[in-house]
């Protein structure tokens, strides 16, 4: 088997590409922290103000706030932080609204809908099932409003960071 000659790279080009792709994922981890942030402030404010609202107990075996405080701030954390990340790459320099909406609707019906069927299951409370997937889309709409702002405003820059 006849080797092929593999041509090499620079070290200046190795240098150049090593500090490009550190400049990503920093700008990335910035998105991502301050997406968590947001994520986790708007799902504590969400849940104190879901106690006002006349929305029924669930009978069926799933009651609200079954789940710990602290498991739940760790999925929207983890939420956040990865809708973050990801709202940057996929929105880059690009102006088309139907972009950054449609990130924060596929991460708000991805959360809700997954809460709403393992509630259906345990449950039959629909309208409180439903505040679920309301809840998430709100979430993530006002995460992807402050991402926004954040990428406008050149706080964080956009993939690939100029």
């Amino acid at each position: 088997m006849a080797l092929r000659h593999c041509p090499t790279i620079p070290l200046s080009q190795l240098v150049t590409m090593s500090l490009t792709l550190a400049k990503e994922r920093l700008q990335s981890l910035k998105i991502g922290l301050l997406a968590a942030g947001v994520a986790l402030l708007s799902f504590l404010g969400l849940d104190r103000a879901v106690r006002f609202l006349p929305l029924p107990t669930v009978t069926g075996g799933m009651a609200q706030g079954m789940v710990p405080i602290g498991i739940e701030a760790a999925i929207v954390l983890l939420s956040g932080f990865l809708f973050g990340v990801t709202y940057r790459y996929v929105v880059r320099h690009d102006r088309n609204p139907h972009l950054k909406s449609g990130v924060v609707l596929a991460f708000g019906l991805v959360r809700g809908l997954g809460q709403l069927e393992v509630g259906i299951r345990l449950a039959d409370g629909w309208l409180l099932l439903g505040w679920f997937v309301i809840e998430s889309l709100i979430l993530f709409a006002i995460v992807g409003g402050v991402v926004e702002v954040a990428l406008t405003t050149g706080k964080v820059a956009r993939f690939p960071a100029e």
